[in-house]
C-alpha cells in the first residue's frame, strides 16, 4: 500500500520563530498529505500562519497540532480557515486551550463543512456550553464520522444535547467522552443514540447471494 508524502516533526521543539520551514510544505505546488507538529511550542501565532496556508492548499488530508498552546485566537484562526480547504479530513487539535471560545468557531465551520470526518478536541477546556455549540453544528454537518471531546469538563447535560444531534447527524460513527464529568447513564444514552440513528454499513451482515440462475 502506498504510503502518503508526509512530513514528520513531533517534538521538535517548533516555536512561531521556525514553524515557517514546515509551513513551506504545505504551500500550493507542493504535494504533502500528512503533516505532523504537536508537541511543539509554536502558539496561535504559528496557527494564524497555518490557517492562511491552509486557505490556498490542495493536498495535505490530515494535520496533527496536539499541544501546541494555540488558544482560542489560534483556534478561531484555523477553524475559519477550513471554509476555504476542501481536502483536510483529519484534524487533531486536542490540549491547545481552545475553551469554548475556539470551539465556536469550529461549530460554525462543521455546519458548512462536509469533508472534515475526524475532529479531536481532547483537553480543550470545553464545557457543556461549548457543548451544545458543537450538538447545533452536528444537526447540519454530512461528513463528520470521529468527534473526539475526552477529558472535558462535559457533564450529562452536554452527554443529552449530543444524544439529540445525533438524530439528524447521520455519518458520526465515533464519540469519545473519556474522561468527562459524564455518568454512566449520560454515557449509555450517546450510545444508544448512536447506535438507533447512525447505520453502520460496515457493521452490517453482508447481502444474501444472489439466487441461481433459473
Amino acid at each position: 500500500m502506498r504510503q502518503p508524502p508526509s512530513v514528520y516533526l513531533p517534538y521538535f521543539l517548533t516555536t512561531y520563530s521556525t514553524v515557517w520551514s514546515p509551513l513551506e510544505l504545505i504551500q500550493p505546488g507542493n504535494r504533502w498529505e500528512q503533516l505532523v507538529l504537536h508537541n511543539n511550542a509554536i502558539g496561535a501565532e504559528g496557527f494564524y500562519g497555518l490557517a492562511n496556508a491552509l486557505r490556498r492548499n490542495v493536498s495535505l488530508s490530515h494535520l496533527d497540532l496536539r499541544s501546541n498552546r494555540g488558544g482560542p485566537s489560534g483556534g478561531r484562526a484555523l477553524a475559519d480557515s477550513l471554509r476555504s480547504n476542501r481536502m483536510l479530513k483529519q484534524l487533531m487539535v486536542s490540549d491547545n486551550g481552545l475553551s469554548n471560545l475556539g470551539v465556536l468557531h469550529f461549530s460554525i465551520t462543521l455546519k458548512f463543512d462536509g469533508t472534515l470526518e475526524e475532529l479531536a478536541l481532547r483537553s480543550s477546556k470545553i464545557t457543556d456550553m461549548g457543548v451544545t455549540w458543537l450538538a447545533q453544528s452536528l444537526k447540519r454537518n454530512s461528513g463528520l464520522k470521529t468527534l473526539d471531546l475526552g477529558d472535558n469538563p462535559i457533564t450529562d447535560s452536554g452527554a443529552r444535547t449530543l444524544a439529540r444531534s445525533v438524530e439528524r447527524q447521520r455519518t458520526l460513527a465515533k464519540l469519545n467522552l473519556e474522561g468527562t464529568n459524564c455518568s454512566a447513564a449520560g454515557l449509555a444514552q450517546v450510545a444508544s443514540a448512536l447506535v438507533a440513528y447512525n447505520p453502520h454499513p460496515e457493521d452490517s451482515p453482508p447481502p444474501p447471494p444472489p439466487p441461481p440462475p433459473p
